[in-house]
């Protein structure tokens, strides 16, 4: 192998897009093998109609095993988007993500998952962790439910974004580790950190007016989820940005951060903040979204994911976007132009 290729998409929201006739994973899965891609990333928001199902699982499933051609399930390695909680009667669950998803393969007679045929071995918990392919270590972390979100009630997507305690420390240890051996370690979230890039801050998930009421922008409806409904706000039950603290006084040992959730338009800017900017020593990326109708703005609907190539003896990677229809902004295809992405050391493999 000289090259590494990573495919990566996130909100799909495929139970919401099948309802409106469209089957966004597997056209998109036919899309990227016409590409080529070594690994698949999901970065969660599998569903979108409320509390996930068998009913949603079986629409996942039948989607990603009926796209595959040249790969295989066990391609794909997949973290929980905060529509992918169960939330019965305030009981923190990922059950439907590990059953369904399931990047453990621990329920492989509903998953279909073998854990024995993944390319690169887990290390870790649904919650969070790790592949090393060459010296990248790549780190996945899955948002989580709380039994009392002062953002939004416990029947559906619930943001802000929530991790516990355990996975920052998890997620400090693992870059501590990986700068020790001459690693560039990766992370994939369904959330950015706060005031990384477009529609990140307080309030750009949603908007307030001069008498104090929360506007519906990129997040709604929700009487208080507007102030963090867009980017990854809490740790356990209190609010604060532990990952940016981090990369502040120990910059350079998380070389790209990879989140979705906030569906903007390319090239959108949201807070003076773009889709790709750097800070700390990370480059952060919104990488986008898959769904053609969940949005709380229809003109959103920019159906997209990336390809990131990083080759052998090179510090430098590449991102370039596909983009899954014809739009205002772009014809349907791989895009011409690539985004160069700096990384502390050279790729070896």
């Amino acid at each position: 192998m000289t090259q590494l290729i990573v495919w990566v998409f996130g909100c799909s929201h495929v139970t919401h897009d099948v309802s409106g006739g469209f089957n966004t994973v597997r056209d998109a899965i036919a899309d990227a093998e016409a590409v080529g891609f070594d690994i698949a990333v999901n970065l969660g928001d599998v569903t979108g109609l409320g509390l996930p199902s068998a009913d949603d699982g079986a629409v996942w499933l039948s989607q990603v095993n009926s796209g595959l051609s040249s790969h295989i399930a066990e391609d794909i390695y997949s973290i929980c988007g905060n529509h992918d909680r169960t939330a019965e009667r305030g009981v923190n669950s990922g059950s439907w993500f590990r059953r369904f998803v399931d990047p453990l393969g621990e329920f492989p007679r509903q998953s279909g998952i073998n854990k024995a045929r993944r390319p690169y071995a887990i290390n870790g918990d649904w919650q969070r962790y790790n592949i090393k392919i060459g010296n990248l270590r790549l780190l996945f972390i899955s948002d989580i439910n709380r039994s009392k979100n002062p953002g939004r009630s416990n029947t559906d997507g619930d943001p802000g974004g929530v991790v516990t305690s355990g996975t920052v420390k998890w997620w400090e240890s693992q870059l501590s580790r990986a700068s020790d051996a001459g690693e560039i370690a990766i992370t994939f979230a369904h959330y950015l950190p706060r005031d990384t890039t477009t529609a990140t801050g307080r309030y750009e998930g949603g908007t307030l007016d001069d008498a104090g009421n929360y506007s519906p922008f990129y997040h709604g409806p929700g009487s208080t989820m507007g102030k963090c409904s867009s980017y990854l706000a809490f740790v356990d039950s209190k609010e604060g940005r532990p990952f940016i603290d981090y990369m502040e006084q120990n910059p350079g040992l998380c070389a790209l951060w990879v989140g979705a959730h906030n569906h903007v338009k390319p090239e959108k800017e949201v807070g003076g903040k773009g889709h790709v900017e750097t800070l700390h020593g990370c480059t952060f990326i919104q990488n986008g979204a898959l769904t053609r109708l969940h949005h709380s703005r229809a003109k959103e609907r920019y159906p997209r994911s990336q390809f990131f190539t990083f080759t052998s003896g090179s510090s430098t990677a590449s991102m370039r976007t596909y983009y899954h229809e014809d739009t205002d902004y772009s014809s349907r295809g791989l895009a011409q132009a690539s985004t160069a992405l700096s990384l502390p050391r050279a790729f070896v493999v």
